[in-house]
């Protein structure tokens, strides 16, 4: 039909054709459209799930170029696809190759997501398309909104049809297929049946069972490109684990750590007691084994089990661009391993730092008390080595570099740690710099930061989240299972904070006009940004009159420094339980300047 038309008409349907889908204009070699999502049109995501589409063609060459798809910052290559309409619209001008159209299905996270496509106009040159899509996943709900977990392991299940049919229409697509070896340790009272039959539904098909027997070490890989798991005999795999591991290996083949949520699950199957994960928390790990046995790990580790978890931690690194977090449910404990659960999650743990091990040095401690000039004391301690210094905070709502603090230069050489505390923080057991100073002895961490307990609202504060670029603090939930070990936060707030004094002088200190919360997070931040990792100690608890939320132009300053942890936070898990309908739309937004 298009054949048929006169040249006219030919010529006007073409440029109706790029007016339509956003072409990039005539001067340019470069064509292309985004299809899918297009325009203001709510995205529609199922569980996080959703697919871009779209075509590309240079003017001057009949192939197509490849494409690329980058999301933050993690490249995605894509599934060629035929466009026999776009072939057709460019009917002997020259006669373009049919197969320049191009597919992505995304599994996003929570939180705000860029996306860009990028297309290759040379061998190694890649110039990104002027469209860039905004996707914002599972913002944060108000506190009534929230559900407990039986309503939302209901509606999990309610999206599972669905969910199943995406992934296994997925599967043919994978460019990689990792292989999984399963190795089931025999447990006491252990049901091998059930794990077994766990396994036998998976979506994602490539794996391999090994039965070991208890205490038994799995023997060494034969396959230096798989990966592995433990499992215990009782343990029931979550139907789409594999699939969402191999999903995420497909997106990053360099990916040596992947790990999901776990919960226990009675006799009539119903879920409870959910351990909602952090990311890769090196912290974490090495005071409990969180990771647990929702977990696969890379045959290029040697990676034996539990056991060798503080050499898993010098593997990876402090960084962790090597492992994946999973946020879903993929492993279901039977009931009877509540411990065990609760042993893996820190819950063992003393909320009491231990003694200092002989013969270690306690570090000198300069304690800088913050406030108005009161006079009021600090919270006592009867900790050793530390010395005193009052500091009148700052009253300007002016956001600008703190000035040398006059104890700096006369008192800082002299000590080993910083302890900044507001004057109004009560309530503090004697142990409290100690058990804020512990984490420090950890080369890696740099930041620590207590338990804040809000008397008027009763709620406990155990760091801070940068979530949905919603700066705030992160609240114990009481459902799920809360680690009582240290952990790694995104930032821990400047009301109580301990530091090292040469970290403090490096990062040039704090920014004032933020307000506690944002100066620390400000703070922290810089620290990461150098590599280094931030800590919670439940060992320390302060009392503080009232939380006070930061004001929206400090906010709005925050946001704009700091935008790439703005779109994601990778240690706060402690609001899964917020939920949506499954009708629920993603806000988008499509810029193309």
């Amino acid at each position: 039909m298009f054949q048929s038309l006169p040249g006219p008409a030919k010529a006007l349907i073409r440029r109706f054709y790029f007016m339509l889908f956003r072409g990039s204009p005539a001067p340019d070699r470069l064509l292309y459209a985004i299809d899918e999502p297009r325009g203001q049109r709510p995205l529609r995501a199922i569980r996080g799930r959703c697919v871009l589409r779209g075509w590309a063609v240079l003017k001057d060459r009949v192939d197509p170029p490849r494409v690329r798809i980058k999301v933050n910052r993690a490249l995605y290559p894509v599934r060629v696809m035929a466009r026999a309409d776009v072939r057709e619209a460019f009917h002997r001008s020259p006669p373009y190759a049919e197969a320049c159209g191009f597919e992505l299905a995304l599994q996003l996270n929570r939180g705000a997501h860029l996306i860009r496509v990028e297309v290759e106009l040379h061998p190694g040159v890649w110039r990104p398309l002027s469209t860039t899509l905004f996707l914002s996943l599972g913002l944060r709900q108000p506190l009534p909104q929230r559900v407990d977990y039986a309503a939302w392991t209901d509606l999990a299940a309610a999206w599972r049809p669905l969910e199943r049919r995406e992934f296994e229409a997925h599967l043919p697509l994978m460019t990689a297929r990792p292989r999984f070896e399963v190795f089931v340790e025999a447990a006491r009272g252990g049901d091998s049946e059930a794990t077994r039959a766990s396994l036998a539904a998976q979506i994602y098909p490539d794996l391999e069972i090994h039965d070991l027997a208890e205490g038994e070490t799995p023997p060494p890989a034969r396959d230096g490109t798989g990966y592995r798991m433990f499992l215990r005999a009782g343990d029931r795999l979550a139907e789409d684990a594999l699939y969402a591991f191999a999903d995420r290996i497909n997106a990053d083949p360099a990916l040596d750590v992947l790990h999901g949520d776990e919960d226990l699950i009675d006799a009539d199957g119903v879920g409870r007691e959910p351990f909602f994960k952090p990311d890769w928390s090196p912290t974490y790990l090495a005071a409990a084994n969180y990771l647990g046995r929702a977990a696969a790990f890379s045959n290029r580790l040697g990676y034996a089990g539990p056991a060798d978890r503080l050499r898993l931690v010098r593997a990876v690194g402090p960084d962790g661009a090597r492992v994946a977090s999973i946020p879903r449910v993929l492993l279901h404990r039977p009931a009877d391993d509540a411990e065990g659960l609760l042993a893996d999650a820190g819950r063992v743990a003393t909320e009491t730092s231990p003694p200092p091990a002989a013969g270690v040095a306690q570090p000198r401690v300069l304690l800088v008390v913050r406030g108005r000039g009161s006079g009021r004391p600090p919270p006592p301690t009867d900790y050793p080595l530390v010395e005193i210094v009052r500091e009148v905070r700052p009253s300007a709502k002016t956001v600008a570099p703190a000035p040398p603090a006059p104890w700096l230069d006369g008192l800082a050489d002299r000590h080993d740690v910083l302890v900044f505390v507001d004057e109004d923080l009560t309530d503090a057991s004697p142990a409290w710099i100690e058990a804020l100073v512990a984490p420090l002895a950890d080369g890696a961490v740099a930041a620590v930061g207590p338990v804040l307990v809000d008397r008027a609202t009763g709620m406990r504060h155990v760091g801070l989240t940068n979530d949905d670029g919603e700066p705030a603090p992160i609240r114990v939930e009481t459902a799920g299972v809360a680690p009582l070990v240290p952990r790694n936060v995104l930032g821990v707030s400047r009301a109580c904070l301990a530091t090292r004094v040469d970290d403090f002088i490096a990062v040039g200190g704090f920014v004032d006009g933020l307000g506690p919360d944002l100066e620390g997070l400000d703070y922290c931040l810089k620290l990461a940004r150098r590599g280094r990792l931030i800590a919670h100690t439940p060992g320390a608890e302060l009392s503080m009159a009232r939380w006070r939320a930061p004001r929206p132009e400090a906010v709005t300053w925050h946001q704009q420094t700091w935008p790439e942890s703005c779109a994601r936070d990778p240690y706060y898990r402690e609001d899964a339980l917020t939920t949506r309908p499954a009708t629920h739309r993603v806000a988008m937004k499509l810029s193309n300047p």
